[in-house]
This record gives structure tokens, C-alpha cells and sequence, in this order.
């Protein structure tokens, strides 16, 4: 009797994180930098102050990732590819639901993007930096964005930074992908996308 009644304490606790993870929204933060040859950012994903991942991203590739993807593009099974357009033909009004249900359950806190840019011409600087500018009030009258330019007319440079932070509910999302799983052409696609590297 012990036993089950642990077992079932057990079950309760794991149903209520689950419940917990997909109502209560997750915290995602990504920020990127670029200074001349240095491109880096990190990536932080919280949840009810619990921090899952921060991550540093280092921009570019070096040789090693080269010849990774060259070796999975060799991998890659392209006579499956008519399959693949026909099922997501097929599978687009269940997609297409999936990604309704992410627009809703995301909200957006902040999307920031400061740049500074200079070209060896000042007048080209002037004048990038004048439709820049123009632009610049139109995309800040969007909720939570804000977007600034600033030239230099010193040197050629594109720098900046990039930050966007949002919440985003799992629920929604795991609800519209557990319905398209009920349908033939989206469990199709799936197993498609799955054999596709074999």
C-alpha cells in the first residue's frame, strides 16, 4: 500500500511540472554583437527564475563545421525530396495551425537593434544613414521595438548590436502539433524527415 501510495505522489508531482512547463511561459533572451572582427551573443532560456540554458554563441564557422556539413549534405537522401513538397502540400493547413498557435502564445518584451555603419565615401555614409534614419520612427512605433543608427565617418564599418527578449507558452503549441499529429500526411511528413539522412 506504501509503495503505491508513492508511486502515486510520484505520478501527481510529474503531472503538475508537466502542467507547470506547458502553462507557465518560458523566458527567452538572445543578444549579438558585432565589432569589427569580433561576432558573439549568448542565448539565455528561463523558466519560473530557473535558468535552462545560457549559452555563449561565437559567430562563424571554422574548418572542423565545414566539413561536418559537407559530410551531412553528402548524407542527405534527395530522391525522397518529391515526397517530402507533396506531404508538406498535403500537411500545410496543419503546419500553418501550428504556427498560428506560436504567434499567439508568444509576447514579445523588447526587440532592440543599434547600428553603426561607415563607408569610405562620406556621401555614402550620409545617405545610407539618411534612409536608415527615415525608416527608423516607423519601426519604432511598433510595441517593444526600438531601432538607431549612427554613422561614422571616420572609417568603413558595419557593427552593432541585436537583442530580443519574449515569453513564450508551451501549451498552445503542444496542443496544435498534438492535433496534426492526428492526421495521416503530418505523420508522414514527420517519418519522411526522419528517414531523409538515413
Amino acid at each position: 500500500m506504501a509503495i503505491i501510495t508513492g508511486i502515486a505522489i510520484i505520478l501527481i508531482i510529474l503531472l503538475i511540472i508537466i502542467i507547470g512547463i506547458l502553462v507557465i511561459p518560458f523566458q527567452i533572451s538572445m543578444e549579438l554583437y558585432r565589432e569589427g572582427s569580433i561576432n558573439q551573443g549568448y542565448l539565455k532560456i528561463k523558466w519560473i527564475g530557473i535558468r535552462f540554458i545560457n549559452r555563449k554563441i561565437d559567430i562563424g564557422s571554422s574548418k572542423k563545421k565545414k566539413e561536418k556539413k559537407k559530410d551531412k549534405t553528402n548524407k542527405f537522401d534527395f530522391k525522397r525530396i518529391p515526397k517530402i513538397i507533396t506531404l508538406l502540400e498535403e500537411s500545410l493547413p496543419y503546419l500553418m495551425n501550428i504556427f498560428k498557435a506560436f504567434l499567439k502564445s508568444i509576447t514579445i518584451k523588447r526587440i532592440s537593434l543599434d547600428s553603426i555603419i561607415g563607408f569610405d565615401d562620406f556621401v555614402d555614409t550620409v545617405k545610407v544613414s539618411g534612409y536608415l534614419w527615415a525608416i527608423a520612427p516607423m519601426i519604432n512605433l511598433l510595441p517593444n521595438t526600438y531601432f538607431s543608427v549612427e554613422p561614422d565617418f571616420h572609417k568603413e564599418r558595419i557593427d552593432g548590436s541585436f537583442l530580443f527578449k519574449l515569453k513564450i507558452k508551451l501549451l498552445p503549441v503542444a496542443t496544435a502539433f498534438l492535433k496534426a499529429l492526428t492526421k495521416k500526411p503530418f505523420r508522414s511528413l514527420l517519418s519522411e524527415l526522419r528517414k531523409v539522412r538515413a
